[in-house]
């Protein structure tokens, strides 16, 4: 062959192309593929029981961004995103259901279609307050049919509501007796006034003893022992539940 002319070498696969073999290599890539985001770490796999037993809970409450479950006999109340140490994650919480996971497994629950059939709804009315980061417990209601928020609150001997929250609940009470109330800014005048109708949960009491003080504080109204007097008052871990007595 002539020096200085370029030669075109022509290579011949030392395999025979089979398109068989190549839709089978095809088929094989894609399947690993879509199976490695499943597959476990390492670490997973020794946290990951070898059995799984779906523990019995029960969905005792519903509260803002929590619920209080019991878990294998043991309350516990858990926010959003939080985890026991069995694997039971609540997701998301709303007024109506509770998005419980367990493992792979994601079920909702809602707080009549409980998951353990042992449970008893209570026999009188109820209310139930989960507490809240700053450690009260703040429970909505209503006066005269008109929504409130109330602060539990058993050191106040009755009702304690603030001038502003009066005149949203169109309360008279200028003409009330007058009467005088310890806050922690001193003394203040106040005035007596009969509340027809509370209602706190499924609780609903008639005729109950409250003070309306100048201002607009509190923010809520105190809930005292005029109203509480009338309940029982149970506490388990972070939820408070108040039984009307007999």
């Amino acid at each position: 062959m002539p020096t200085g002319v370029n030669q075109i070498m022509e290579f011949k696969p030392l395999i025979k192309p089979y398109p068989g073999r190549w839709m089978l290599l095809m088929t094989l890539c894609f399947t690993l593929d879509s199976l490695l985001p499943q597959l476990l770490t390492a670490e997973e796999k020794r946290g990951y029981p070898q059995t799984l037993t779906y523990p019995d809970i029960q969905v005792l409450g519903l509260f803002e961004n929590k619920a209080f479950l019991r878990i294998d006999g043991e309350e516990v109340m858990l926010r959003e995103g939080q985890s026991t140490s069995q694997g039971v994650t609540v997701n998301r919480v709303s007024s109506e259901a509770v998005e419980i996971q367990f493992w792979d497994d994601v079920r909702q629950y809602s707080v009549n279609n409980r998951i353990y059939a042992g449970y008893r709804e209570p026999d009188s009315a109820s209310a139930q307050i989960a507490v809240n980061d700053s450690g009260q417990y703040i429970a909505r209601g209503s006066v005269n049919d008109l929504p409130a928020s109330f602060l539990v609150d058993t050191g106040a001997s009755i009702l304690l509501l603030s001038e502003r929250t009066a005149g949203t609940l169109s309360l008279k009470f200028n003409k009330g007796p007058l009467t005088y109330v310890d806050t922690a800014s001193g003394t203040v005048k106040g005035y007596g006034v009969i509340l027809e109708k509370v209602q706190v949960g499924s609780i609903v009491l008639s005729d109950i003893e409250a003070t309306v003080i100048p201002g607009e504080a509190p923010a809520n109204i105190l809930l005292g022992m005029s109203f509480l007097d009338k309940v029982e008052i149970r506490k388990s871990n972070e939820l408070m539940t108040l039984l009307l007595k007999n």
